[in-house]
């Protein structure tokens, strides 16, 4: 909207047309009144809880004797487990890989009374790996590959019993590349912290992870991972008490968002003799854009698994910031442009499709990204070089260097 401050009053124009007249005064009091509410929501989020909370636990480890593992739909916890290994710091030759479950209860095993909520949104997990400090230890390989099997089972409540939510291929082990040092003066080996899964929705009020390393014996499954002594969990996911601030603002603003755009809509249709401008229609579209966006659509995960949400605020995002970029684009150029020029898309033709290149290659990224994430919360796309490169080369002009592992 254009806004034309005269001494007595402001004259609110689209289309070369009067849409309102309203006095200074007038005016003056809606940016009070708007200034306010950016305030108040700002000082709501400051001294509402913080986005995030992360938990790190120690994972158990099992013998499994009878190879219960094997079977993705029964789960490996305290009460099915044949023998629990309180540590792996001294070497048995009667271990290993292909018997060793690493388990974790989230949120906990030890209080059963507290739980995950739907308010959580997402989860994402992070695994930590822990070497034994062992001289005979020769590292061959600063990056080797972490071979892996993985099943997260779920229930709703303590007394309920473990559901398979998502297992990884039966057929192919998961691969996640990891980054290890050896300090050989004091004998120290650290690995840096790789990702294991992503769920775009917290349905369960407690989840159960296994976890099984195959041993390299006779293959080539983690030959150059050092020796471990354990397998931290760090747990990540969206404060449930900033999910409802954020909700409370969006069902709030959402039918506010609304009727504002109804009624621009409908004043333009009543001033426009002809066909709206430019600038009329991208203000129209992106106040649909904004309505959208701010549908509170949290709501949805309270009754229901909704792991799609995540992408589809991402796009709504993206959207959100093309329609802000057409429209600066257009208010500066329908104002450098002489009157014959003007309200024509082809004049635009340039700048337009660059953005919705942009905004096509970052909605693939993210359909490889999250939107595999789905249907396979394991899925990522920087666990090869081969990912990686893909990756980076969405973010670069450089032409990365294409390694098959």
């Amino acid at each position: 909207l254009l806004y034309t401050i005269k001494f007595e009053e402001v004259v609110i124009m689209a289309n070369s047309m009067v849409l309102e007249k309203i006095s200074t005064r007038q005016l003056l009091i809606l940016f009070a009144g708007n200034f306010l509410v950016l305030i108040l929501l700002f000082i709501a989020g400051a001294k509402g809880p913080k986005p995030t909370n992360a938990m790190t636990r120690i994972t158990k480890i099992c013998n499994d004797k009878y190879h219960q593992f094997q079977n993705s739909s029964k789960p490996v916890d305290d009460s099915s487990c044949p023998e629990v290994i309180k540590s792996l710091e001294e070497d048995n030759p009667r271990l290993n890989g292909n018997n060793l479950v690493f388990y974790l209860v989230l949120p906990t095993d030890k209080y059963p009374e507290l739980e995950m909520s739907p308010w959580f949104q997402w989860m994402i997990t992070i695994l930590q790996l822990k070497p034994k400090q062992d001289y005979r230890y020769q590292q061959r390989n600063k990056n080797p590959v972490l071979t892996l099997k993985g099943v997260v089972f779920g229930r709703h409540g303590a007394n309920d019993f473990w559901r398979p939510v998502h297992t990884s291929d039966p057929d192919t082990f998961l691969t996640r590349r990891v980054t290890c040092t050896t300090d050989l003066q004091y004998n120290l080996i650290d690995c840096d912290d790789v990702a294991l899964f992503e769920l775009g929705s917290v349905h369960y009020s407690h989840y159960l992870i296994n976890i099984q390393l195959p041993d390299g014996r006779g293959q080539h499954y983690n030959k150059d991972i050092p020796p471990l002594q354990g397998i931290d969990i760090t747990e990540i996911h969206q404060n449930g008490g900033f999910t409802k601030v954020w909700v409370a603002q969006k069902t709030l603003i959402c039918p506010v968002l609304l009727v504002a755009t109804i009624l621009f809509s409908r004043q333009v249709g009543k001033c426009a003799n002809s066909s709206p401008l430019l600038i009329t229609k991208i203000i129209q579209g992106l106040g649909v854009v904004n309505v959208i966006y701010n549908l509170p659509l949290e709501y949805l995960s309270l009754v229901a698994d909704v792991p799609g949400l995540r992408v589809w605020y991402d796009c709504c995002t993206g959207l959100f910031y093309a329609a802000t970029a057409v429209l600066w684009l257009l208010f500066v150029g329908e104002h450098r442009m002489d009157l014959d020029e003007r309200n024509k898309f082809s004049n635009y033709w340039k700048e337009i499709t660059s953005i919705l290149v942009c905004c096509c290659v970052m909605f693939l990224f993210d359909v490889i990204e999250r939107g595999l994430q789905i249907a396979d919360p394991f899925h990522s796309i920087w666990a090869t070089v081969t990912g990686e490169n893909t990756a980076v080369s969405f973010c670069t002009r450089k032409k990365p260097k294409l390694t098959f592992i």
